[in-house]
């Protein structure tokens, strides 16, 4: 029951923080800031909460894979959240919404080829919805859901964001099984925050 609760509160926590954050990105980027400085920055700040958390963290017992899958999945995550926040410097946060929707259904894809992970019924069901709901949206813009959307920039730069912390998720997902889910934030913070500053330059 305590797990389902954590898992419950986590889910949410993702939910409510990922938008109100790109909220403040979007502003910081409009005030003139540029993307990729507002992309190290973000996870500098988390690096510097997640020091703490590290000196309790015995290194040496960290294998391969830990090491190896942190460096992918901070290369990957530096570059899709460099682009996230170039597309929410450029676009409408109520267009790139529902295109956000779609990051679950490319991470449904590379989890099955680089996992061997099957949806069931629910996740397919899931998927349905995803595409339905996300296409009453797009259909309210000027090019509607058609392939005239994929001219804007700031799409293009989104599905480009998406594609990237899809793969990005699934290296996280084995960071995890080669250590803990506490662990696994705290290398991706650092990780991240590693590879976005070499974007910078």
């Amino acid at each position: 029951m305590a797990e389902i609760l954590l898992i419950s509160l986590a889910v949410f926590l993702r939910v409510v923080s990922n938008p109100v954050g790109n909220v403040f990105q979007k502003q910081i980027t409009q005030e003139g800031s540029h993307p990729l400085w507002v992309n190290f920055l973000t996870y500098l700040l988390l690096s510097c909460i997640c020091l703490f958390a590290f000196s309790y963290v015995k290194v040496d017992k960290l294998g391969y894979d830990f090491w190896f899958y942190s460096l992918l999945g901070g290369i990957f995550g530096a570059l899709g959240n460099g682009l996230l926040v170039k597309a929410l410097q450029k676009g409408n946060l109520s267009i790139l919404g529902p295109i956000n929707s779609y990051k679950s259904i490319v991470g449904l894809i590379f989890g099955f080829i680089l996992l061997g992970e099957i949806p069931n019924i629910w996740g397919i069901i899931g998927v349905a919805i995803i595409i339905f709901g996300s296409s009453l949206v797009l259909d309210t813009t000027e090019e509607r859901f058609t392939p005239a959307l994929l001219k804007n920039k700031e799409i293009q730069y989104r599905i480009g964001a998406m594609v990237l912390t899809a793969i990005e998720a699934v290296f996280v997902k084995k960071v995890i099984l080669a250590s803990s889910p506490a662990i696994a934030f705290i290398s991706w913070c650092i990780f991240g925050a590693i590879f976005s500053y070499f974007l910078v330059f």
